[in-house]
């Protein structure tokens, strides 16, 4: 990465964390600290994602995943309360550290880390919402943002990704919200992975992306 982009993201984070930081302290461990409207809409999200994973590694594998934007540990808790999900290793990494010290002290510690991609080499990287909120208005800048940090976590998985974004037919951004060309995705990962898409069933305008690593 480039000093110049390194420098133009890490304040693209600087402004993420404090929209963050202000809403966690007003909501505390709530949807609402994740800016979503509902709780029974960031479960179903969640639920189609591991759905997806289900459908590709089956139940009775042991699946290493690292939730990229884990937020305040929404889904660690979630597959522990799930049987069906008791193969599932889990890892939790966000940017915002005040997400992340809450995590570490409601949760097991060593399980969370501060950083943009996992810090080791896992099976899949879980993305949900991570990347749908934006506080800038231009769409070259933020799209090369998000596509730099899902190569980024691309190069740490064994086996694949799973993530959503909003999505119409030209990237444009819209009330803060980011929304993708899924033409665009595609062809971003075409070369080292099979890509497969599914618009979300409940939620508007919310495709997921399923990517598998191909053999080599």
């Amino acid at each position: 990465m480039k000093i110049v982009e390194k420098a133009i993201f890490k304040f693209l984070n600087f402004q993420i964390n404090n929209l963050y930081n202000k809403n966690f302290k007003k909501y505390g461990a709530s949807h609402e600290s994740v800016f979503w409207n509902s709780q029974f809409n960031q479960f179903k999200r969640y639920e189609e994602i591991l759905e997806l994973l289900i459908q590709k590694e089956g139940i009775k594998k042991k699946i290493e995943v690292s939730d990229v934007g884990c937020g305040y540990g929404i889904l660690y808790k979630l597959l522990n309360k799930e049987n069906k999900f008791k193969n599932i290793s889990y890892s939790g990494i966000d940017i915002n550290k005040k997400f992340i010290d809450f995590c570490q002290n409601k949760y097991v510690k060593e399980l969370f880390c501060c950083t943009s991609f996992p810090p080791k080499m896992i099976d899949y990287c879980l993305m949900s919402g991570t990347y749908n909120l934006t506080k800038i208005k231009n769409v070259n800048l933020w799209e090369n943002y998000v596509y730099t940090n899902l190569v980024q976590c691309s190069k740490k998985v064994k086996k694949g990704l799973i993530f959503n974004l909003q999505f119409s037919k030209i990237a444009k951004i819209h009330n803060n919200i980011f929304y993708c060309d899924p033409v665009k995705i595609r062809k971003l990962f075409t070369d080292e992975f099979y890509v497969y898409s599914r618009i979300s069933s409940i939620l508007k305008n919310d495709i997921i992306f399923v990517l598998h690593k191909k053999l080599n």
